[in-house]
């Protein structure tokens, strides 16, 4: 099970990373190893139009377009004011989005992987890790039973958590919010959705996010209460009479969702906008959100997860060819858009007027910079991170 590149997480930053190195450096040996968990479903995963380059970079254009993922022909939001505004996406250039049924894109990754040639483990995880001359000594359970692996160049593909590189390559998480989503499924009556345009709705202590979901020829609907995770718990918006409560609140993520029948309970996961410092080592690479994580406000994460999995494909293919020049362009790569993220960010929050005073809004009306020291703080003052 040996090879010069071993990745772990075979969501779309580690798939894209696995078959865009096998395109660029066929020579190299790729290892996927993934744990195969969750149940396909997230919130409102959205494809951007200006995704075609990246699929098409991927080889992925013409099979995507056969699976036929649900139009996403803009967003319907309330930011700035009281009024419910259409912004179409068929005002752009590059068309329509998509809301994607998560089970088949995966999927449609991994295949990918598989045929151009990558080594798929599936389920497996990573036990252990020892550095060695050559690269590393990996220790793999897969199957029932522990294997072997020596390889080269490790991918933390393993998401927000990035626990391959805090833990082996000694870098850091740093955090400029506590952002989570208190989130809702519904099912649609004769499984189709409304509206398939994504709504966004600010209120007091955060706002709400909504949209389809596709689930094979079903469709479903999400709705989240996006807040801090102290306004969360202060409000129980985490349990369902709480987020009942809270979206009575929400006047027209209320009414989209007026008459549907819950699938399941509340959940509450994560959201936080966060960078790992540094992004990659001389050894080992984080792709993904396990290199930074965005609000779902800017509807990038599937696109920037397979974006990060293409630079970091060239950068490793660059290191193990002695060319240390890739690496240092993709920490770059990684901070820089880190950084211009922090910037409109600020202006788009600043951009809602109401609710001055109340925390989750003040919290990111302030200017953030990213410090050379591995730190995120309020512009001009000398304190830790924000």
């Amino acid at each position: 099970m040996d090879a010069d590149v071993a990745i772990l997480g075979g969501g779309p930053a580690g798939a894209a990373m696995g078959i865009a190195l096998r395109r660029h450096a066929p020579q190299l040996r790729v290892l996927l190893i993934d744990r195969a968990s969750g149940d396909g479903r997230r919130i409102g995963e959205t494809l951007p139009p200006g995704v075609r380059p990246v699929l098409e970079q991927l080889g992925l254009w013409s099979s995507f377009l056969q699976q036929r993922h649900l139009p996403a022909y803009g967003v319907k939001t309330a930011w700035g004011g009281g009024r419910l505004v259409d912004r179409s996406f068929m005002m752009a250039a590059r068309g329509d989005g998509w809301h994607l049924d998560r089970r088949r894109f995966d999927q449609l990754l991994l295949d990918e992987a598989r045929l151009s040639g990558v080594q798929v483990v599936r389920p497996g995880r990573l036990a252990a890790a020892e550095r060695t001359e050559r690269g590393w000594s990996l220790s793999i359970r897969a199957a029932g039973s522990r294997q072997s692996a020596q390889v080269g160049m490790v991918a933390d593909a393993s998401g927000r958590s990035a626990w391959f590189a805090r833990r082996y390559g000694g870098a850091v998480t740093v955090g400029c919010d506590r952002l989570v989503a208190a989130f809702q499924f519904f099912e649609c009556p004769d499984g189709v959705a409304r509206d398939t345009q994504t709504l966004t709705e600010p209120v007091e202590h955060g706002y709400w996010y909504a949209a389809a979901i596709p689930n094979g020829q079903r469709q479903g609907l999400a709705a989240a209460m996006m807040t801090d995770a102290d306004l969360v718990n202060a409000a129980e918006i985490g349990t369902d009479a709480g987020w009942r409560r809270a979206i009575s609140g929400a006047e027209f993520c209320r009414q989209l969702t007026s008459g549907l029948r819950p699938a399941g309970s509340v959940r509450t996961i994560r959201a936080e906008s966060q960078l790992l410092e540094p992004a990659s080592g001389d050894d080992w690479v984080a792709v993904g959100d396990a290199a930074s994580t965005f609000d779902p406000l800017s509807s990038l994460g599937i696109f920037k997860a397979l974006r990060s999995g293409l630079f970091a494909a060239y950068a490793v293919a660059d290191q193990l060819a002695g060319d240390s020049a890739g690496m240092r362009r993709y920490r770059r790569f990684v901070t820089g858009g880190f950084r211009q993220y922090l910037e409109t960010r600020r202006k788009f929050y600043c951009s809602e007027p109401r609710w001055q005073e109340a925390p989750f809004w003040q919290r990111r009306r302030a200017a953030i910079a990213l410090r050379p020291a591995t730190e995120l703080a309020p512009q001009g003052q000398a304190g830790g991170p924000g």
